[in-house]
């Protein structure tokens, strides 16, 4: 990845945080949910990345819905990381659930894989990850190993990673 898209990357991390942030401020109860797709490399955008992510969004509130989780503010983008939303939950008072929901949507959505759903809360900007509720951290899509091992040692071919993205995204949008 050239230099220029890194610091594109790292510019947009620094706004979402921001932008967070200053929803986390509204209230002490309060929670922010960062949906971003989990699609390695410098390819995060385009119709194939769009189409994952209205799905993701789409699932997201039918389950917030379903839960009967109240919903403020909502912040969507499309840039450097792909596209990206923030939605507020003005009153959470049960962080680890809403994380044991979030990870369930990742594991159980047949695109899931893609999908990746962060909770902060409060106006420390708290996160609440997966091993904070009990769950072992992703694993590769490719090999099963821990997913963050294999991305710093960049274990697998952006080839066999597209494929790898190529077959699941055929495999959901051409079912009939």
């Amino acid at each position: 990845m050239s230099d220029s898209f890194l610091n594109a990357l790292l510019l947009r991390k620094e706004e979402r945080t921001a932008e967070r942030r200053e929803l986390l401020n509204m209230s002490a109860e309060a929670a922010a949910i960062t949906l971003l797709l989990n699609i390695p490399g410098p390819r995060k955008g385009g119709e194939r990345s769009r189409r994952i992510f209205t799905e993701a969004k789409k699932a997201l509130f039918e389950m917030l819905g379903r839960c009967r989780y109240e919903t403020g503010a909502t912040i969507e983008s499309d840039g450097a990381c792909g596209p990206e939303l923030l939605v507020l939950l003005p009153r959470c008072r049960e962080p680890e659930t809403m994380k044991l929901q979030l990870v369930g949507l990742e594991e159980r959505h047949p695109l899931g894989r893609l999908f990746d759903l962060d909770l902060n809360c409060g106006k420390e900007d708290l996160p609440v990850g997966r091993v904070d509720v009990g769950i072992e951290p992703r694993s590769c899509f490719i090999c099963g190993e821990p997913a963050a091992v294999c991305a710093r040692s960049a274990a697998h071919s952006p080839e066999s990673i597209e494929d790898y993205l190529r077959k699941l995204y055929a495999l959901y949008f051409t079912k009939g």
